[in-house]
């Protein structure tokens, strides 16, 4: 009777431990997926008030790409796209694609998957007050997450140069 016990002791006890380690894990796993799906959209973008107008903030961007030694890998007009194919789209909305041919021969040199993610790019556009924005890959975030070369590339050199480039043409 008494190892009887003892059996049925062991058994809750493991029972109730595998228990408690399952309930651990699923409340985790959704703690975890409301970081990822509350948190993480918002720090992805970073969004800024341009100190100046649509046109002139896409034209002040480009000059400023390439008095940094970037390159200007193209300027898309969403607007224009769209209607191209039927869709008239309001606010006004440019990308502008940038890339660094050093930091973007460092990064491919480490792992060519990160071609994905090339050339960077800038949105600037018209919002619901009127006032002009941009947008970007909020870089030093993303080159946390990435870790490696590629975060290191990212983290500590392109985030000052990207930060410097937007000197002139969003407010502080």
């Amino acid at each position: 009777m008494a190892e009887n016990l003892e059996q049925t002791k062991g058994l809750y006890v493991r029972n109730t431990t595998i228990i408690a380690a399952l309930v651990g894990v699923v409340i985790g796993a959704v703690l975890c997926g409301a970081v990822i799906l509350g948190i993480m959209p918002s720090k992805m973008i970073v969004t800024a008030e341009s100190a100046m107008g649509f046109d002139e903030t896409v034209e002040g961007l480009q000059k400023a790409i390439v008095d940094a030694n970037w390159v200007v890998s193209g300027v898309l007009d969403v607007n224009k796209s769209m209607a191209s194919k039927g869709i008239e789209f309001e606010p006004r909305v440019k990308i502008v694609q940038l890339c660094s041919p050093k930091h973007a021969r460092s990064v491919l040199t480490s792992s060519m998957a990160m071609s994905a993610m090339m050339p960077c790019a800038v949105s600037v556009w018209v919002g619901d007050d009127d006032k002009v924005y941009v947008s970007r890959m909020n870089t030093g975030f993303m080159a946390a997450m990435l870790g490696g070369d590629a975060g290191r590339i990212m983290g500590g050199e392109v985030v000052p140069a990207e930060k410097a480039i937007l000197s002139g043409i969003v407010k502080d």
